[in-house]
């Protein structure tokens, strides 16, 4: 069964697209899951200030067969955020 994963923003930044395409298959098990989180990937970039992708599965009940029930948040995060000095 999936379950949530992270992957370091340096992995999705200098990996293949065949390797990383094969890691996140594996955490998922669903090629069409897996080309929804590539997708979220490359709208959110390699920004430097990133240091991880979490990918959170939500799972639903559908009413009728056939659809999926796995969909999955993409979230980048950057880690701690500096707060701004006020200046006083």
């Amino acid at each position: 069964m999936s379950k949530s994963f992270t992957i370091p923003r340096a992995d999705v930044a200098g990996a293949s697209e065949a390797d990383l395409r094969a890691e996140i298959t594996n955490a998922t098990g669903n090629e069409s899951e897996t080309d929804s989180i590539l997708r979220s990937l490359e709208r959110m970039g390699t920004d430097e200030s990133i240091e991880f992708y979490e990918m959170i599965l939500v799972t639903s009940r559908r009413a009728y067969g056939g659809a999926s029930t796995n969909t999955w948040r993409v979230r980048a995060d950057r880690g701690e955020v500096a707060e701004p000095e006020i200046m006083g």
